[in-house]
């Protein structure tokens, strides 16, 4: 099930982070680039949302929202092998995730996924606006 084109969804616990404009680094499996499935373009603006109740793509289920909104433009989004992760790309990011192997757990989480499914990441860099 695909989000509005012009959506990103992350997790309650993270959205004091994105009220304080300090969450500015996410990660998605696969290739988020538009026109990939889920994708989003360099530049385009989109409103985070936080999911309270996650969505199931199988059942075609839709998430549920709170109703907090945020806007951010999309600055960059870089696709690697989760392999070549170094610190630097975690900066910014996810308080609890600091290494490949942390963050192959959190998106396996969150997207029903065994860590060794998880191989090409797309680090999406955030502007608030």
């Amino acid at each position: 099930m695909n989000l509005a084109r012009d959506e990103l969804s992350e997790r309650k616990v993270f959205q004091e982070l994105i009220e304080s404009e300090k969450l500015k680094i996410v990660f998605r499996p696969g290739n988020r680039i538009f026109p990939n499935p889920k994708g989003y373009k360099v530049n385009e603006i989109v409103t985070i949302r936080i999911v309270t109740k996650p969505g199931d793509d199988e059942l075609n289920r839709p998430p549920i929202f709170n109703n907090f909104k945020k806007r951010v433009r999309i600055k960059n989004i870089t696709v690697k092998d989760i392999n070549e992760l170094d610190d630097d790309d975690f900066i910014s990011s996810y308080p609890t995730i600091n290494n490949k192997d942390l963050l192959k757990y959190h998106l396996g989480l969150i997207y029903n996924l065994s860590p060794s499914d998880i191989t090409e990441i797309s680090k999406i860099e955030l502007e608030y606006v």
